[in-house]
This record gives structure tokens, C-alpha cells and sequence, in this order.
């Protein structure tokens, strides 16, 4: 069993089509790619019209444990 691992993001970038002023937003992640220590993730944010207003990417380095 692994023990606790810290993840750090080491790249973001985002593109915003419209603004967002009111009303409820929702993000949607969906793995790009999912290795041992690096992960990658597509994130769709939409309004409540279920217009985009956001779309972005993140990866993720997943450290492990310290001794």
C-alpha cells in the first residue's frame, strides 16, 4: 500500500471565451492522462445556460512520501 503522497501543479493554462457575472458555473475534469507521477486533466467550465465560459488544462506531479 502506498502511503500519503502531496501533489503540486507544475503547468496551467486557460482560456476564458465569455465572462460569468451571475448565476451557477460548473467544472468538468476529464483525465487526459493518468501515469504514476504525472497527470494531465481538460476542465470545461459552463454557466448555467450550459454555455462555455472556460476551458483549461492542468498537470499535476504527484510527489511521494518523504522519509
Amino acid at each position: 500500500m502506498l502511503g500519503p503522497r502531496r501533489i503540486v501543479g507544475v503547468d496551467i493554462n486557460a482560456t476564458h471565451h465569455k465572462s460569468a457575472t451571475s448565476g451557477v458555473v460548473t467544472a468538468v475534469a476529464t483525465a487526459i492522462t493518468l501515469g504514476k507521477t504525472l497527470c494531465s486533466y481538460n476542465v470545461e467550465i459552463t454557466n448555467e445556460n450550459g454555455e462555455r465560459t472556460c476551458t483549461a488544462r492542468i498537470t499535476c506531479l504527484i510527489l511521494a512520501e518523504r522519509k
